[in-house]
């Protein structure tokens, strides 16, 4: 595979500082995070909304990231991770982060188009 492992940590808090200021194309989150809980950091990424995020489960955790799904996380991986694995979640991540992007886009178009037309009826 080609790509550049730009920042490999253990702090969440790390990650964040590091996407705020240059986002990458990826982040790969496990679960041996050591300042913040294995959930909490994908829901934070999925709010900024700034790159595609792979969360690597453990297979007994895959009932509890369920719920995560729903919470714009843009894709999951069971351990082991295998080159077999990471590339087509890798794609897959990539082209649902886009798609939830292109919504964005429609939607901040739609309530541009609806909020004038709001304000000439008030």
């Amino acid at each position: 595979m080609d790509h550049d492992i730009a920042l490999s940590t253990d702090a969440g808090h790390e990650v964040l500082r590091y996407c705020e200021v240059k986002p990458p194309n990826f982040v790969v989150v496990g679960s041996g995070l050591s300042d913040m809980n294995w959930t909490e950091l994908p829901q934070r990424l999925a709010t900024m909304n700034c790159c595609p995020v792979i969360v690597v489960l453990e297979p007994e955790q895959y009932d509890r990231a369920k719920t995560m799904i729903g919470d714009r996380m843009t894709g999951m991986i069971i351990t082991p991770v295998t080159s077999e694995k990471l590339r087509p979640a890798l794609y897959v991540t990539h082209r649902r982060f886009e798609q939830m992007q292109n919504l964005d886009q429609q939607i901040q178009e739609l309530r541009s188009r609806v909020y004038p037309i709001d304000a000439e009826i008030n």
